[in-house]
């Protein structure tokens, strides 16, 4: 005759023990059939230090709490499906089996990636070493979008996680979560031109989330690898400091959103490479080519990338770069270093075939000033415009060399050596409202305003325009226009150009007839 062993939870249906059902927490007895006993039982399971053996599928409806040192073990090919509350320490590992081996709704709770396995055991350094958190991570990622409910909340402790294998989330509306950019990171293991360290997936259903993280590569890589891959359309990401990467972070699809951020030390600090994308209120810094670079083919849609409050501090080749790109707005952006360090090309650069370009409010500063570099750098044959912006101590404040329609209005354009405003090349050129002044002392033609028309049917309209200067390190010229195409035709008026050194208003070349002159100071 057998006995059945009885406890006063299983008579009240409270709070019952495993153990109290049969189970044998030894990883090798099967013990499935007694956790469904105590399911069916209690009220909630208690589950003791042990290793539960799963070996067909399972389902539990009832909270279960894992005390320190319990764990469930499930088979290969097994489905442990849980849909009542977890609870357990967060740093604890409990659930031992294959991706998508646990399913269900977790009664909703968050799921910490040490709870499969994910170690924040990891140093950042030249030469990482720890366990391999990408398995884990993406066991919490499965098991979050494996249930009923799914858009689960996958969690991540305080520490430096350990990446090889790459860590994937395919499907929309999954949140992964650290304790900040700061104090949750996720640290590349290797080099590799391949890799990709965080790809966030998914289309359609709710918006996918990633925030509170760091991702960075090996101290001293090779800039080869990518720290994260947006790659689902509704995407938000925010809360990140990226670091030491080929790029920082790709914006690859629709509807993403990007902000409080710090990227550094990379090739690239962020590549926009799709339309409908939002980036703002964050900072790149120390990048070896671009702080932040839009490339998205072009797009006909208004309004389509916009860049916003994004500070570049020393980045090395360029702060800012669209090219290719259409429908791009930048506003209150800033590029700086505190001397001639930086921007070896440009603080702003524009190029390629884009189109359709508004930058607003931005300002391009350096604390000494450069024989080379151009604050805002406007190449291709597009349409752009250039809304009180500054620019100080660059070689020229703002160079304008397109095929395109050009606005520059209101802004100041001060200190630069050679000009606050050169355009050698357009179709159609207004200057209105800027102030340009103090460029120089170069020895050689500086001016506030400089404009080349070389070649047919260019129209330059400069009204409005601030261009005097007051005494030592004035410039040459105020406004020096040089027409040379019978083609070509401006009307410089309204302008104030007195006290420069060797002229307000000088208009020279072959077809100097061409442009207008009236009531200019």
């Amino acid at each position: 005759m057998s006995l059945t062993k009885v406890s006063y939870s299983m008579i009240l249906g409270a709070q019952s023990n495993v153990l109290d059902y049969g189970a044998i927490a030894n990883g090798v007895t099967a013990t499935q059939e007694a956790c469904l006993a105590a399911d069916a039982g209690s009220v909630s399971v208690v589950y003791p230090a042990g290793v539960y053996y799963i070996t067909a599928d399972t389902v539990l409806t009832k909270p279960i709490i894992m005390l320190p040192g319990a764990r469930f073990k499930v088979n290969t090919g097994i489905s442990l499906t849980l849909n009542g509350t977890v609870t357990a320490d967060p740093l604890q590992y409990i659930f031992e089996g294959a991706s998508g081996a646990f399913t269900g709704t977790f009664g909703k709770v968050d799921l910490w990636v040490d709870w499969f396995g994910a170690v924040p055991d990891s140093s950042i350094s030249a030469s990482p070493a720890g366990t391999d958190s990408g398995i884990g991570i993406n066991k919490a990622i499965v098991a979050a979008n494996n249930g009923a409910t799914r858009f689960g909340v996958v969690k991540l402790n305080a520490g430096v996680y350990l990446i090889t294998t790459a860590v994937v989330s395919g499907t929309a509306g999954i949140v992964i979560q650290g304790k900040g950019k700061y104090v949750t990171s996720l640290i590349s293991a290797n080099d590799a031109t391949t890799i990709t360290l965080v790809t966030m997936g998914g289309a359609g259903g709710p918006p996918s989330i990633l925030r509170g993280i760091g991702v960075i590569a090996r101290v001293g890589g090779s800039f080869s690898a990518t720290g994260i891959h947006v790659t689902g359309n509704g995407t938000f990401v925010s809360d990140v400091w990226l670091s030491g990467f080929n790029a920082g972070i790709i914006l690859g699809s629709t509807d993403v959103f990007l902000f409080d951020f710090s990227s550094e030390l990379n090739q690239n600090g962020i590549v926009v490479s799709s339309s409908n994308v939002n980036v703002s209120n964050g900072t790149v810094y120390a990048n070896a080519a671009v702080g932040l670079l839009v490339a998205n083919s072009g797009t006909t849609e208004p309004g389509a990338v916009t860049i916003s409050n994004v500070r570049s501090t020393t980045d090395t080749q360029r702060g800012f770069h669209i090219t290719n790109s259409s429908y791009v707005i930048l506003d209150a952006c800033s590029a700086s270093h505190t001397n001639a360090g930086a921007y070896d090309i440009s603080a702003f650069s524009i190029d390629g075939t884009s189109d359709n370009i508004q930058i607003n409010n931005c300002s391009a500063v350096l604390g000494e000033q450069s024989s080379t570099s151009i604050g805002f750098d406007l190449k291709g044959a597009g349409a752009y415009q250039l809304n009180n912006c500054k620019v100080d101590n660059f070689n020229k404040g703002v160079f304008i060399s397109t095929g395109g329609n050009v606005t520059v209005n209101g802004g100041m354009f001060t200190a630069n050596k050679l000009y606050g405003i050169h355009a050698n090349s357009y179709n159609f050129l207004t200057i209105s409202n800027t102030q340009c002044q103090y460029q120089g002392p170069t020895g050689a033609a500086d001016a506030g305003i400089f404009v080349e028309a070389s070649a047919a049917y260019q129209r330059l309209l400069a009204i409005g325009n601030q261009c005097a200067t007051t005494g030592g390190g004035a410039q040459d010229y105020g406004i020096r226009v040089t027409c040379t195409n019978a083609l070509s035709y401006g009307l410089v008026s309204n302008n104030i150009t007195a006290f420069n050194a060797v002229g307000g208003v000088v208009i020279d070349g072959a077809n100097a007839a061409n442009i207008t002159l009236a009531n200019n100071v």
